[in-house]
């Protein structure tokens, strides 16, 4: 019977080549866009997942009373105290780092002058707060000395041609020696901040005269990690007395000029209005607006599904009606006509993933971001799937339901009861369709 089935939909798809394309095009084109969509603000939302104890890892900000920049007075960069007065202070912090860029820095390695674009600086403790794998070294080694850096294992390949760099010496700025302590696997490119080259923080500080242990110098990005048991909003609520027994700037009569605040890792890269950041930050409302644009062009297009299917089914009506003549019953002509939409579904998803794998390394390079359709994620097959058969069903369902619910007779006429049936259904999915147009 199924195999019937199939037989009498290629026929008919042989026979209405023009209705069939109509249905690929619109369906493809749709998935295309849906798609596309969702691998990016899934990609979004992705950042920073990667770490194992993302939940205890925390930022610190700080929001300056009447200093006001750009419309706002809240601030990633934080005093090079603020670290190590956390730890000192409060037993629930486990560890804190500090972490910041410089860009252009001349690198000299195996006899070769490098311009980096982005070299960071940071504490040990960054690798012991965030995930990192070791390619070699240990994690718990890397920049223990003050003339220690680490390098990616992209950016080891690139200075020696081999990860195997364990002693080796790079020069900073082309004139300061620093061992190489380790190197680590390429952070992801969802991680909210990237680095490459790390330099011991103290280390270089100490070799550009640079004091950080001014309170009233704000340069550097300060991260914490807590205890399981620690509460944050507790330790928020104490951040004030940290400030009022550290910090050497000016505390006003309406409070302090400068306050500190935690914010869970898995927020930062959510979060806008804080200035001077380590990287750029996303809108959430931004990503869910593309996500609803997203299902409305799906949408769309199904609708297009069902108003060229409904508008064909005056031509199969004299079908129907022999088939039920013959004894067909009903859900077997369901099945069929379900059957058939699945078909073109699952065509139109194969075209769409076919041509998305020609599109979708272009597309990445114009947003740099990596999006790619990676196959061996149980997850994506899973997405896919479920996309086809509930579109399927969504574009298939009432087209079925009309083709099969008249009476023998008057399908035999072709004429009448379906008329009217589809003629008013599609005239209130072309007004549905055109409202939904306006939104997108």
């Amino acid at each position: 019977m199924l195999q019937n089935h199939f037989k009498f939909i290629l026929r008919s798809f042989a026979r209405n080549k023009s209705h069939t394309f109509l249905n690929l095009f619109g369906l493809t084109s749709g998935l295309i866009v849906f798609i596309i969509i969702s691998l990016y603000t899934n990609y979004e939302f992705s950042f920073d997942q990667h770490n194992e104890r993302l939940d205890s890892i925390h930022r610190v900000y700080k929001a300056d009373k009447d200093n006001y920049y750009k419309g706002s007075n809240k601030f990633a960069v934080t005093p090079g105290p603020l670290a190590k007065a956390l730890i000192d202070e409060f037993p629930e912090v486990q560890t804190a780092t500090r972490i910041t860029s410089w860009g252009n820095t001349l690198i000299k390695a195996n006899d070769v002058v490098f311009m980096e674009p982005t070299i960071n600086l940071s504490d040990p403790a960054t690798f012991d707060i965030f995930s990192f794998e070791a390619v070699a070294g240990e994690l718990s080694t890397f920049l223990k000395e003050k003339n220690e850096v680490v390098l990616s294992e992209s950016i080891a390949i690139k200075y020696f041609g081999s990860t195997d760099v364990l002693g080796e010496v790079v020069y900073f700025r082309n004139k300061d020696p620093m061992i190489i302590s380790g190197d680590f696997k390429d952070m992801p490119k969802n991680s909210h901040f990237v680095m490459e080259v790390v330099f011991n923080f103290d280390g270089v500080m100490e070799i550009n005269n640079q004091n950080t242990s001014r309170w009233g110098n704000s340069s550097y990005h300060t991260f914490l990690l807590l205890n399981e048991s620690a509460d944050p909003e507790s330790l928020q609520e104490k951040l004030p007395e940290l400030r009022a027994k550290y910090a050497d700037d000016p505390i006003v009569d309406g409070g302090q000029e400068t306050e500190y605040f935690l914010q869970p890792m898995g927020e930062v890269h959510f979060t806008e209005g804080i200035l001077f950041d380590i990287a750029p930050s996303a809108s959430p409302q931004n990503l869910y607006i593309y996500l609803s644009i997203a299902f409305m062009v799906l949408i769309i297009a199904s609708i297009n599904y069902v108003n060229l299917t409904t508008a064909k089914a005056i031509n199969r009506t004299k079908e129907i009606g022999i088939k039920k003549v013959v004894g067909a019953q009903s859900g077997s002509l369901v099945f069929q006509f379900l059957l058939e939409s699945f078909l073109i579904v699952f065509v139109s998803l194969l075209l769409s993933i076919l041509i998305l794998l020609i599109i979708l390394p272009l597309f990445s390079q114009f947003i740099d971001r990596p999006l790619s359709l990676d196959f061996s994620t149980p997850s994506l097959w899973l997405f896919l799937l479920a996309l086809s058969f509930g579109l399927s069903i969504l574009a298939g369902l009432y087209p079925s339901w009309v083709l099969t619910s008249f009476k023998p007779v008057a399908a035999l006429k072709g004429k009448g009861e379906i008329r009217q049936r589809g003629g008013l259904f599609r005239n209130a999915l072309v007004v549905f369709q055109s409202k939904l147009l306006v939104i997108v």
